[in-house]
């Protein structure tokens, strides 16, 4: 397997480029195809996004985002948070961050100004993805491309918001969006995991929405995406750090038992640092089994917190079908014994 400070390499991203570019080819997938299309349209509308962004500077008054109301999804990697995201984005009154982000990258008024009028809430009638890609133009998603102008290109490990240019950068650029949409905004990414304690110290007035899946479906599901994508070589997903080294490890599925269990409990010493008005636990399985009970309890907290109402909320359907994926007995025998064999090292997290 490769460790992380090999990930860097040109090599490395050459190869990793053509492998994922044509198992998303062959994949037979149209969320998956999706993607392409937003390539296409990150291309053509670079001109208009540098436009807008000139514009911006000459005649936008810019304005701090203390009190930004925001909601950002996170959690563990193949949790579900994809498809949560995309429920609460399009059943709540939140305006997401995703596609349409990566094609305006630099302006952060003007084209959602023009597309605010555009945007419907609760239009979606699926919420499938493929491995965090989305189709619909203002889909939620990672939106790498966005957010990478402030965090970097590494995404696998989280930096940090250690510049504070950058931070006031990002700052600056999420309070344009909500002037211009008057909206709450609804982010999902997994790298800001690790960047809870920034995002809060930067936005107070944020709200973290934390999906946790049961772990062996988690580590399941990674050792499925690392083959999916990388072959049998490499770990796929957030790592807890840069020295997180999954060569130190037996296989894959040690490696990925561990990942899991150390960004578990990172993710919850950050929560600890969070007033508990500031964050809701979800349970994808509980979320699939119903929806609406998820959004009750979201509400309940935000309701008063960003003034949203019932009014405000699209109720959909009672449950939510998501797929199982590679229920293998001899794998899911070792994920079982690295769990056992790690969790004493973890007793806190595990609950």
């Amino acid at each position: 397997m490769q460790h992380v400070n090999q990930r860097h390499g040109l090599s490395y991203r050459v190869r990793k480029f053509f492998f994922i570019f044509f198992t998303i080819l062959t994949s037979g997938n149209r969320s998956a195809w999706y993607v392409f299309w937003i390539k296409f349209l990150q291309v053509v509308c670079l001109p208009l996004d540098y436009l807008f962004f000139l514009m911006e500077k000459i005649f936008l008054k810019q304005q701090g985002g203390k009190d930004l109301p925001m909601v950002c999804v996170v959690g563990i990697h193949r949790t579900g948070s994809t498809m949560v995201s995309q429920f609460l984005a399009d059943t709540f009154p939140f305006f997401p961050i995703g596609n349409f982000s990566t094609l305006f990258r630099k302006s952060s008024f003007i084209p959602y100004r023009l597309a605010i009028p555009f945007y419907r809430q609760g239009r979606k009638k699926s919420y499938r993805n493929y491995y965090g890609i989305s189709t619909g133009l203002f889909a939620i998603g990672d939106a790498y491309e966005f957010w990478d102008q402030w965090l970097g290109r590494d995404h696998y490990t989280a930096g940090g918001l250690t510049d504070p240019s950058k931070a006031e950068s990002l700052k600056r650029h999420f309070a344009n969006i909500y002037r211009a949409c008057h909206r709450p905004l609804i982010t999902k990414n997994n790298r800001n995991s690790l960047m809870i304690d920034d995002f809060y110290r930067l936005f107070p007035n944020a709200f973290f929405i934390v999906v946790e899946r049961e772990a062996l479906s988690v580590i399941r599901s990674t050792v499925k995406a690392s083959r999916d994508f990388f072959g049998m070589g490499n770990l796929w997903g957030l790592l807890p750090d840069e020295m997180f080294d999954p060569d130190s490890f037996e296989n894959m599925q040690e490696a990925a038992t561990v990942q899991y269990l150390e960004l578990k409990r990172k993710i919850g010493v950050q929560l600890q640092n969070l007033p508990e008005e500031n964050y809701v636990k979800v349970s994808y399985e509980e979320f699939c089994r119903n929806p609406e009970h998820v959004q009750q309890h979201i509400l309940e907290k935000l309701g008063s917190k960003y003034g949203i109402s019932s009014r405000n909320v699209v109720f959909k359907d009672p449950s939510i079908s998501s797929s199982t994926r590679l229920e293998n007995s001899e794998v899911d025998e070792q994920i079982r014994y690295y769990l056992d064999k790690w969790t004493n090292l973890y007793p806190d997290h595990m609950a």
